[in-house]
């Protein structure tokens, strides 16, 4: 009997002090399901990926093709950075991958969509006055969005769709990379680049 009250009084006591915990937590923003969970780290939000067919799911889109990290343990992407990532799957609703989503990757855009509003609202204004800055590329050129320029000599029309789009770094330092075909037309014909 003694063991048996002894072990009671334990779990009524591991109970009383995650109560607590989960009081005093209440005011944050606690995020941690099957698929994903949310860790903070001096001020930056983590998504840190826990379901194996989630990071597959990924890893099957393009826009991870050469995300080697999909492949660790546990995948962990800075919140930014994993929207960027996602940004042409969440920003094109008639996507046909859209039908075929599974709960887990469901659940994890309707999180960054949710936390990113700001962002999104900062960017928009952005663009309304005609400016945009580095970090703030790929929200213009997303995957299948086309654009065009006009060449100042020629006066010949260059556009492209963007097929993938990155942050890239090298010797010489950061950059944009955009990759697609380019068309050039001087109002008559089109050339394929």
């Amino acid at each position: 009997m003694d063991q048996v009250s002894t072990i009671n009084k334990v779990s009524k006591n591991s109970k009383k002090k995650s109560r607590r915990r989960k009081n005093k937590n209440a005011k944050s923003e606690v995020i941690n399901n099957s698929f994903f969970r949310i860790d903070e780290v001096e001020d930056k939000k983590y998504v840190v990926l826990k379901d194996y067919n989630l990071c597959s799911e990924l890893r099957n889109m393009s826009e991870f093709n050469s995300v080697d990290s999909l492949y660790d343990h546990e995948p962990r992407f800075l919140v930014h950075e994993l929207y960027v990532k996602l940004s042409p799957v969440i920003n094109n609703a008639t996507n046909s991958r859209r039908r075929s989503r599974s709960k887990g990757l469901e659940l994890l855009i309707k999180y960054l969509t949710d936390n990113n509003k700001e962002v999104i609202d900062k960017v928009k204004n952005m663009v309304n006055d005609g400016n945009i800055s580095y970090e703030y590329l790929w929200y213009l050129f997303n995957k299948d969005s086309k654009y065009y320029v006009v060449d100042s000599a020629s006066g010949s029309k260059i556009g492209s769709s963007v097929e993938s789009f990155g942050y890239k770094q090298s010797f010489f330092g950061d950059y944009f990379e955009i990759y697609g075909n380019v068309i050039t037309s001087d109002g008559q014909n089109f050339q394929v680049l």
